[in-house]
């Protein structure tokens, strides 16, 4: 339950050292994501605050009728909020920012999954994931919002990442890859642990398309390694 009483805090990295950066709301933020270094938006998780940072102060955005789970897009003028009317809603929304105003879009009732990870190939091909693969995924194609599958994988997601033309899916035991239209599974590196390797969350290094994946070797609940393995393109 959230305490009303706790005040979340905001930090900021100067290159140097970390200094409170506070953002006027006393609510948790679980949605950050960075344009530029003037330009950053957060997005709380209890009633749907919008803020934006200009480089030195934090303001109050006017929001359209949203509980954030996932923000996708490409750029501050053209990126895209999912998730339900409200807190107690099950009813799935989507608004679609310009640079000044929030439209809504619409969504495809086919799909049943939730709002939890997201990636962009471009301003004209979004992919927003679930918890879980079964029910499939949502994609914008530069104008409407699509319902896909992937045929046969039912799996948890941890995570997701583009890199090198390539989306990926990690999962509790394996990646999958989306090219040229097709997905195929790739079996996680060998470890010497008999239990093998678990993977938390993808990242890409933008300067290399390098697809970094987290996570740990070893027993869940016993004794874990931290451990960081990366795909390399391949020129």
């Amino acid at each position: 339950m959230f305490d009303r009483q706790a005040v979340p805090q905001r930090w900021h990295w100067n290159g140097t050292a970390w200094s409170n950066a506070a953002a006027g709301t006393k609510y948790p933020v679980g949605i950050v994501r960075a344009f530029g270094a003037n330009n950053i938006w957060a997005f709380d998780t209890i009633i749907g605050e919008g803020l934006r940072f200009n480089g030195t102060t934090w303001q109050k955005v006017a929001m359209p009728t949203i509980q954030p789970d996932v923000l996708v897009g490409t750029a501050t003028n053209n990126f895209w909020l999912l998730g339900t009317q409200s807190v107690s809603s099950s009813t799935k929304v989507a608004y679609r920012w310009n640079g000044s105003t929030w439209t809504q879009g619409t969504l495809p009732t086919t799909y049943t999954g939730f709002f939890h990870e997201a990636v962009e190939v471009s301003a004209s091909n979004l992919y927003v994931f679930g918890t879980n693969t079964a029910p499939g995924y949502l994609r914008f194609n530069g104008t409407a919002w699509v319902h896909e599958q992937m045929p046969g994988i039912t799996k948890y997601v941890h995570g997701v990442a583009y890199g090198a033309g390539t989306v990926w899916v990690g999962t509790f035991n394996q990646f999958y890859r989306l090219t040229n239209g097709q997905w195929s599974e790739v079996t996680f590196p060998a470890v010497d642990n008999p239990y093998g390797l678990s993977i938390q969350d993808l990242a890409t290094d933008p300067r290399s398309e390098t697809v970094f994946a987290g996570g740990y070797v070893g027993f869940g609940e016993g004794v874990q390694y931290p451990t960081i393995i990366k795909n390399v393109p391949v020129n």
